[in-house]
């Protein structure tokens, strides 16, 4: 087992551990390392503690009928960043004096991918990215169950994450959902990191891109069965739109993603509102056509542009349930 399918096994436990803002980046010396819900591998440790082909093995042989024990511990550590040697040694006592089946090192019980931080690259602009591909996913996640389905339609979403409280660093993961398959988790795509949102839209979104148009033209393969694969929609808040679309904020006089009415700034309040009902639509082919201006619609080239079928008006939803319901109207209801 390599460090890709410690990858793929990680990703549902990710995804939920990304909601709740617990996915860390460490700075070691010169080198960069996601730790995510291990948090608590790299302080004060030694690296001859625990190889990786032990802890490999490790892996392999004690994790296959995880218990309650395990997975309360599991969270108890990543709540409380237990460091790796508290939480060895504390392992180590519940195995001598509890006779409890528990894995030696703490890295197996949190299931933390090993040799990540060999696939982090420093990208243009500042910040790191980690990509892992869509197809070594789904071939992974699909390789013991048949897929209920002829077709893939992908959902991805990307935002920004701050990681600490006195800290500028941030994290923006893109996620990836398979429409119409509700029992499959959320997987990580991708993450970039760096002390402020991603500068060069051409360095995060080209692997995506690429990948995405082989897996459209070639299809995917799983247990020798071909499945086409096409992507439906890439959902983001305002600020990831604009970075990811080249577009003006929706608070911008020509903000509004889906027509071309224009919008009425107000100094008092400080507002942007946009009264027009009957604007012309925008269209996928005038989107692509349209000059760049640091005043209108389109502030530059993104990369989605290359993505075969993908309809950039259609395919980047305004809003979703999280923003307009729950951080939208019930927020006011409640405050």
């Amino acid at each position: 087992m390599d460090g890709n399918d410690f990858c793929a096994d990680y990703h549902g436990e990710c995804s939920t551990l990304l909601k709740n803002e617990e996915a860390e980046y460490l700075e070691d010396g010169e080198e960069w390392e996601i730790v995510s819900e291990a948090s608590v591998l790299n302080e004060d440790s030694e690296k001859d503690e625990f190889t990786d082909v032990e802890y490999l093995e490790a892996e392999e042989s004690e994790t296959s009928n995880v218990s309650e024990l395990a997975k309360s511990l599991r969270i108890w550590f990543i709540k409380n960043k237990i460091v790796r040697n508290s939480a060895n040694d504390f392992l180590l006592i519940l195995r001598a004096e509890a006779s409890c089946t528990l894995p030696k090192d703490v890295r197996t019980l949190l299931k933390a991918p090993v040799r990540v931080g060999e696939q982090i690259v420093a990208v243009t602009g500042g910040g790191h990215m980690w990509y892992h591909d869509i197809e070594s996913s789904l071939v992974h996640y699909f390789r013991d169950v048949t897929p209920d389905v002829q077709s893939f339609e992908l959902n991805l979403s990307v935002d920004g994450i701050p990681m600490y409280n006195r800290s500028s660093m941030q994290m923006w993961p893109i996620l990836m959902q398979l429409h119409g398959i509700p029992n499959v988790p959320v997987m990580v795509v991708a993450i970039y990191s760096g002390y402020s949102k991603p500068g060069d839209a051409e360095c995060i979104l080209r692997p995506l891109v690429t990948e995405l148009n082989k897996l459209y033209e070639k299809g995917l393969s799983i247990n020798d069965k071909l499945y086409s694969v096409s992507l439906r929609a890439i959902i983001a808040d305002s600020p990831a739109r604009a970075f990811i679309k080249q577009v003006c904020y929706f608070n911008g006089v020509h903000g509004c993603l889906k027509c071309k009415c224009l919008g009425i700034i107000l100094n008092k309040p400080r507002k942007v509102f946009f009264e027009d009902t009957c604007a012309a639509n925008r269209t996928d082919e005038e989107f692509r056509k349209e000059p760049f201006s640091d005043k209108g619609h389109r502030k530059g080239q993104t990369p989605l542009t290359d993505i075969i079928g993908f309809n950039m008006i259609h395919g980047v939803p305004l809003g979703d349930k999280f923003h307009l319901i729950d951080l939208g109207v019930m927020k006011k209801l409640l405050s």
